[in-house]
């Protein structure tokens, strides 16, 4: 055996090491796919009891899920959600808030020209949670699912953040204020990293439930946790001082592997600037 022979193994152990190391000190990304599917029961309780001359166009009870994708860091991410010929793309950089909205075409292609606007905004943001009090609107106005899966999936930053405020998935709080004079939250994350939500459920100070968010089944990435199944109720109050569900959400990954940091693209940057 020739000398050089005995130091191979122990290269190959150092090179080893030395690969571990740097992979263990890199921040790593997981990029998943999820369908969310929601049904507003507040809403079809009230068009169903009108006439039906009154009640114009009906959608069917039971709407098909949409698939959102997200990119998922300890304190960045991208939520991007299609919604037919629309695209919405949210990046929390750590400090700022990015949002990228434009129209697609049958083919999934980006459109341009006057009729189909691009939207780009930047807020400053310390924690990257799109909900707001009462009279501001969200950062995610209108989007519920894609809200609905910031809280499973991107949440983490905010649950991390001292003097934090959760809000309900759907913003139909804010016009029925009234009835929420301030909530706190009781939240169990899952113990690693990460730390997504296993369960979040926020209670007026008259011990009211107003929002409950659970994850059923989970699945451990890279080694942080994910909910593989998730869903959530939210109640609202009426004049009668009862309450009611007004919405329920659920949602399940169909995918997820290991991504890449999720940076705003230049031209977004460079059009914000503008």
């Amino acid at each position: 055996m020739k000398p050089n022979d005995f130091l191979k193994p122990r290269v190959l152990l150092v090179a080893l090491s030395l690969l571990l190391a740097l992979r263990a000190g890199a921040a790593q990304f997981v990029e998943l796919t999820a369908e969310v599917q929601g049904d507003d029961w507040d809403y079809n309780l009230l068009v169903d009891r009108l006439n039906e001359k009154d009640r114009g166009p009906v959608t069917g009870l039971f709407q098909p899920s949409r698939t959102i994708r997200c990119v998922v860091g300890t304190n960045m991410w991208m939520i991007e959600d299609t919604n037919r010929d629309y695209v919405e793309q949210r990046w929390f950089t750590g400090t700022k808030y990015v949002v990228n909205s434009f129209w697609i075409d049958a083919r999934g292609q980006k459109k341009s020209g006057p009729d189909a606007p691009v939207s780009i905004h930047i807020h400053d943001s310390v924690d990257g949670n799109p909900g707001r009090p009462g009279g501001v609107p969200d950062l995610m106005i209108g989007d519920i699912g894609a809200k609905f899966c910031w809280m499973a999936f991107c949440s983490a930053p905010t649950l991390k953040h001292e003097g934090r405020t959760i809000y309900p998935t759907s913003d139909l709080w804010k016009e029925s204020s009234i009835y929420f004079t301030g909530w706190k939250d009781k939240t169990t994350t899952f113990p690693d990293e990460l730390g997504l939500p296993q369960s979040i459920d926020l209670v007026t100070t008259n011990r009211q439930q107003v929002f409950e968010y659970q994850a059923h089944l989970t699945t451990n990435f890279m080694g942080w946790s994910f909910p593989k199944e998730f869903y959530c109720v939210q109640y609202t109050g009426s004049s009668s001082n009862g309450w009611r569900v007004h919405l329920t959400m659920k949602g399940r990954i169909t995918s997820i592997h290991e991504g890449t940091e999720p940076k705003v693209p230049d031209e977004v940057l460079k059009a914000a600037r503008q």
